[in-house]
């Protein structure tokens, strides 16, 4: 019946319209345009497929740089490891070397050989270098576990036609770091946590959601945050200026977001939780003596409270 009515639909437009003539001039530019247009698109396409081919060769050898860059490094560990060297003294062959390769080079900063120095010191620390290759390998596995639930759920999201949420699947490796490598070498990583005994270090995606916590609490980087926000405040002010008739002006809502003291913010904030703390442990202590808590409850989660 459907059909019927579509094919009725069709026979219903006027014959003349089908047959509406073209005009020559028209039909010339159109062609023309077209023309233009065709060869526009091939070498459009022709250079999209080269850039895209230069890409995946860059990925490659980038994947292969950083792996040929942490078999050196892991080498240089387990043979300061092997020998039982202190830090300091290996630290002075590695910047001897590094002088020594540096000499007579026109080279102000060599951010390689700099971040493969931070890298080595961190790594070759008595608390951190028996775990290096280990920590190596559960960073790529938990790396590669992240990035396999984003595609499914991306997938998953595709085929049910709704949008992908991102922040719905949880990768707390991707978000503190740029590399799998880096959530152990890189600053603020796997080392330098075992190197301050950090108590979650050997929960490697617990100490990356911790450690993107402490960032976000960090009045350093709050007061880049806010320095760019201001910046983007101060110019939808310009642009949408306010008339002084409503109670609060730019002026002052600008003025108020300046002259904020992150620092002192954080000190309060700190102490607050502090005081949070010490008064959850008592209540805890309190029904342990009470006989209503259970004598297993760690009574005193800070030692200070």
């Amino acid at each position: 019946m459907k059909a019927q009515a579509n094919t009725t639909n069709t026979a219903a437009q006027p014959a003349a319209e089908a047959a509406k003539p073209v005009d020559p001039a028209v039909q010339a530019i159109t062609n023309a345009v077209k023309a233009q247009m065709k060869a526009a698109i091939t070498t459009l396409k022709d250079s999209e497929t080269k850039r895209n081919d230069l890409k995946s060769e860059l990925d490659t050898k980038n994947e292969q740089f950083f792996g040929a860059r942490n078999d050196l490094l892991v080498t240089l560990v387990k043979f300061v490891d092997e020998h039982d060297y202190p830090v300091n003294y290996a630290m002075q062959g590695v910047d001897a070397a590094i002088a020594e390769w540096s000499k007579g080079k026109n080279v102000l900063k060599d951010n390689t050989l700099t971040q493969f120095r931070g890298e080595i010191e961190r790594a070759i620390h008595p608390l951190a270098r028996k775990h290096v290759v280990s920590d190596l390998a559960t960073a790529k596995k938990l790396w590669e576990a992240e990035t396999a639930a984003v595609n499914k759920a991306q997938a998953e999201a595709k085929a049910a036609e709704t949008k992908f949420d991102r922040s719905a699947v949880p990768t707390p490796l991707h978000d503190a770091f740029a590399r799998s490598s880096q959530v152990v070498l890189q600053a603020g990583g796997i080392c330098e946590g075992r190197a301050k005994e950090s108590p979650v270090v050997d929960d490697m995606s617990a100490y990356c959601a911790t450690r993107i916590r402490s960032q976000k609490r960090d009045p350093k980087i709050g007061k880049r945050l806010l320095k760019r926000a201001l910046e983007s405040l101060e110019g939808l002010a310009v642009e949408f200026p306010d008339d002084g008739s409503d109670d609060v002006a730019w002026g002052d809502v600008l003025d108020y977001l300046r002259n904020l003291d992150l620092d002192a913010l954080a000190k309060k904030r700190d102490a607050r939780e502090k005081g949070a703390r010490g008064k959850a442990n008592l209540r805890k202590r309190n029904a342990q003596r009470s006989g209503k808590g259970d004598a297993t409850d760690n009574l005193l989660d800070d030692p200070d409270a």
